[in-house]
């Protein structure tokens, strides 16, 4: 990070943490002047900006020839969430692969595999550098709105399995993994888009469970982890606190026990709650310090990331 970040402003270094998206099929208004002006460098794609294949490759090329022009010295990362199933934003334009549960019903770590290789290989050739999955949380309540077939099933070490294998499906085909949702988010019946959840065990339940497939992911070299919006009381220095805020767990549990020196997201569920509750200067605080990047939907204003600078 100390190389990547030499010789850039403080204003250049928030705008490496950022990545955020926009509205229509070609560059808005609004995402030029993030990149030129703000010098954000890093972008996320939903199925909003995506028409067919050949639109898809000319956006992520203007998006990358904008970066240029203005300066930036690394291409940007341009991301989005691909995990085939039912959360997959190509739609029909691409290949229709099995989701995880389906994988996870064949116990491969070949196929799964072969299935993140050709997940990554179409998404690579469409201009797209960064895939956010696998999921890799454990699906043990089925009361759960947002997971359920999102994951490869309810035991941890298939999940594990499974995961890492992904991971070097993706690195195989030149693409960027993300592991979600840390700690877990499996054991939750709240969507945590609308609410926060709350896991209330202690740490050691979530070693023998939850968090056996980021360990699994993580040796696998996974780049990036994405934090989840859910309460772990236990873990967290106040009881309300989601882990998207807090130190104990990002800091504490995520980089110093797990030693991980990856990429942290900010899981986007957390934006509506900051706008709503006025954490966004504690939001901003705490990426910069985690060196995390803030992912942001819907779009955020320029106002938002200019209360990032303070």
């Amino acid at each position: 990070m100390d190389n990547y970040t030499h010789g850039m402003t403080l204003e250049e270094q928030i705008g490496q943490l950022l990545m955020v998206g926009f509205w229509g099929s070609t560059p808005s208004l609004e995402i030029i002047d993030l990149i030129q002006r703000y010098h954000v460098g890093n972008v996320i794609l939903f199925s909003r900006n995506i028409h067919d294949t050949e639109q898809v490759l000319e956006l992520t090329q203007k998006l990358q020839e904008i970066a240029e022009e203005a300066g930036q010295r690394y291409p940007l990362l341009i991301a989005i969430d691909q995990e085939n199933g039912i959360v997959q934003r190509l739609g029909d334009m691409v290949t229709i692969f099995p989701g995880n549960m389906a994988l996870g019903a064949t116990g491969s770590e070949e196929i799964a595999y072969k299935v993140a290789m050709a997940t990554g290989n179409e998404l690579k050739a469409l201009g797209i550098n960064m895939n956010l999955a696998p999921v890799v949380d454990v699906n043990n309540n089925p009361a759960n709105p947002i997971i359920g077939v999102r994951s490869f099933g309810e035991d941890p070490s298939l999940v594990a399995r499974l995961g890492a294998a992904m991971v070097k499906g993706y690195h195989a085909a030149g693409i960027f993994s993300c592991l979600k949702h840390f700690p877990g988010h499996g054991d939750t019946a709240t969507d945590s888009h609308l609410s926060l959840p709350v896991i209330p065990y202690a740490i050691q339940r979530l070693e023998a469970l939850e968090l056996v497939p980021f360990r699994s992911g993580m040796k696998a070299g996974a780049e990036s982890v994405m934090i989840a919006h859910v309460a772990f009381p236990t873990l967290a220095e106040q009881n309300t606190l989601p882990a998207t805020l807090s130190p104990s767990i990002v800091q504490g549990l995520l980089r110093e026990q797990l030693d991980f020196k990856g990429v942290i997201l900010i899981f986007p569920g957390m934006i509506y709650l900051a706008q709503q509750h006025l954490l966004l200067l504690l939001v901003a605080r705490n990426i910069y310090n985690y060196r995390a990047w803030l992912l942001n939907y819907p779009p955020p204003s320029l106002e938002m990331v200019k209360l990032s600078y303070l």
